[in-house]
């Protein structure tokens, strides 16, 4: 089996997402300039809560944690009965519960996020029921997104100082961690994966 193998799908087979076992968050700078009233409104659609309102699988989750809290890895004892692991695993189960609920209510109420990919690109509905780590719905993500995880720390500024025209203004956007790729960096061409380029005369560099 060559390289070459490995990277071409099987014909009539979807193609893998392409994802790292953990995000290699990097420092970007994107910068949005247009006219002042199109740069405003991009800013005001992007703002949003920065969660992705999943449909977890609770009681996988539960069973998972208890399995972790009943065999332990190699290395490391029991600390807890059968029946005290169950107990933990289902108020662990719990808490992630009311954290996730509490969250997933913000999305649309909140504007915590300045550059909010799901306010962007929304993450259809039936996406949504596959659940975070479903292959399916980390393949949409890539395709449309550039990446599989919301975007975090992300910080807005806008300049004072006016570029290009009077009518002109500039958003920068700044992530102290987050993916290197990102679709509002991608051209215009690429069709249905550019979901946040709906303000023509407004151009983004990163």
């Amino acid at each position: 089996m060559t390289l070459r193998s490995l990277a071409e799908p099987v014909a009539g087979e979807p193609r893998p997402a392409l994802t790292l076992a953990h995000t290699d968050w990097l420092y970007q700078r994107l910068e949005i300039v247009g006219p002042a009233a199109q740069v405003t409104a991009f800013r005001q659609a992007a703002a949003d809560a920065g969660v992705i309102p999943w449909r977890l699988d609770l009681d996988r989750m539960e069973e998972d944690f208890f399995l972790r809290l009943a065999a332990p890895s190699p290395g490391h004892a029991r600390t807890l009965s059968l029946d005290g692991a169950r107990l933990l695993a289902a108020e662990l189960r719990d808490a992630v519960a009311r954290r996730h609920a509490l969250a997933a209510a913000r999305v649309g109420q909140s504007s915590v996020s300045s550059f909010d990919l799901h306010a962007l690109v929304p993450v259809p509905a039936e996406i949504l029921q596959l659940g975070p780590d479903d292959p399916d719905a980390l393949a949409w993500l890539r395709t449309h997104w550039g990446n599989t995880q919301a975007l975090r720390h992300v910080l807005a500024a806008t300049e004072a100082r006016q570029r290009r025209s009077p009518s002109s203004g500039t958003s920068v956007f700044v992530g102290r961690q987050c993916p290197p790729r990102c679709p509002v960096s991608r051209p215009e061409r690429e069709g249905p994966s550019t979901g946040c380029w709906r303000w023509p005369g407004r151009s983004a560099s990163i």
